[in-house]
């Protein structure tokens, strides 16, 4: 059963007045029809406050429409499924596990600040796109983040800034990170992404900037995702970023390497380093190279590679294809573990040492740099 509600009327927001009030969908209540699903078919209406309960796993479709709420949205249970939902003030959830908000929930406004609060939720929250897209001010994130997996799900921020938050939240099973304006701030908060397959941007910025706090970032599911630096200013974490296909950056991009690891970690693909467009260089701090089964990472033509912390080689092998001078500098320390002994292996590269002060060349019980 499914009870439609119709808001077509004529004028500005299809003849409904919200007069700042609260408006509760609850299909199950004691007070309402009871045992329904709702279809929203409204166009253009703006509500004030908007409460969704429903009291029994039935879903709010918003089809292909636009719902509106100019104030706080409170999402308890059920599904918010399709279309979008568009937010200006502050969004609270205390779903129990099983009830999500799909489709597009959009964080817009000029509100100075604004508050997702998912810290009494108890599982996966979203499973669709996040999107923050305000014309200024903060959209602050308060509790863990999650996605349901196996749906394609994004945050995307386009303009204002959305913070991750202050203190140890976790960002999971998400699909996809773009940024095409505004800011993305990551704090504290540890970032999993699991990719959406072979050659998708899953972290991809075009404009904008990313801030990078001290929050690990995981890019290693799967072994096909690629970290996409196209456009604007990536300022990576001062903890770990793990790539796991490719870390691509094009020449007029901005990374900086916010003294933090990057790690290459893959069992399944090689993964390649590339500027984009041109020669140009991709400084890192400490880079540590973990490659099982003969993969490699691929210095691509025309990139030159600069470590100027600690570079560490666990398992894998430099591939040299750039045509650069000197494609694989270290400026700091060199730690190799052990020989490379994959009889698949593939590649080989020339190591520059190139650091202006002292350094150790750690290689351990091996007996070649291979």
């Amino acid at each position: 059963i499914r009870m439609s509600i119709s808001l077509a009327g004529t004028g500005a927001n299809d003849g409904f007045a919200h007069n700042n009030g609260l408006v509760v969908f609850c299909p199950n209540h004691s007070t309402c029809n009871g045992g329904n699903h709702i279809t929203y078919t409204g166009s253009s209406t703006e509500f004030y406050d908007v409460k969704y309960t429903s009291g029994g796993g039935y879903d709010l479709d918003l089809q292909t429409n636009t719902m509106v709420v100019t104030n706080d949205f409170t999402f308890v249970d059920g599904d918010v499924v399709n279309g979008t939902l568009e937010v200006r003030g502050d969004v609270t959830a205390t779903a129990a596990a099983g009830n999500t908000i799909g489709g597009t929930l959009l964080l817009s406004g000029a509100a100075a600040t604004q508050t997702l609060d998912v810290s009494a939720d108890v599982d996966d929250i979203l499973s669709g796109t996040l999107q923050v897209n305000k014309s200024s001010g903060t959209v602050n994130l308060l509790g863990a983040l999650n996605f349901v997996i196996a749906t394609a799900t994004k945050i995307q921020v386009t303009s204002g800034t959305l913070n991750l938050g202050s203190s140890s939240y976790h960002i999971t099973d998400l699909d996809q990170i773009v940024i095409d304006g505004g800011t993305l701030t990551q704090g504290n908060a540890n970032i999993t992404l699991r990719g959406t397959g072979t050659g998708a941007n899953s972290f991809q910025i075009t404009s904008g900037t990313f801030t990078g706090g001290s929050g690990s970032i995981d890019m290693s599911l799967n072994g096909v995702q690629e970290l996409a630096i196209d456009g604007g200013t990536f300022t990576s974490t001062s903890g770990t970023l793990t790539v796991g296909q490719d870390f691509n950056k094009a020449t007029g991009a901005t990374f900086t390497h916010n003294s933090g690891t990057v790690t290459v970690t893959n069992t399944t693909n090689h993964t390649n380093i590339l500027s984009e467009g041109g020669a140009g260089t991709v400084t890192l701090y400490n880079f540590t190279i973990n490659l099982a089964g003969g993969f490699s990472v691929d210095i691509e033509d025309p990139t030159t590679v600069v470590v100027v912390g600690t570079f560490t080689r666990t398992q894998g092998r430099i591939d040299e294809l750039s045509t650069a001078a000197q494609p694989f500098q270290v400026q700091g320390n060199v730690d190799i573990d052990a020989n490379e002994t994959n009889a698949g292996a593939d590649g080989g590269s020339d190591m520059w040492i190139t650091g202006g002060a002292n350094q150790t060349i750690d290689l351990a019980t091996i007996t070649i740099w291979d």
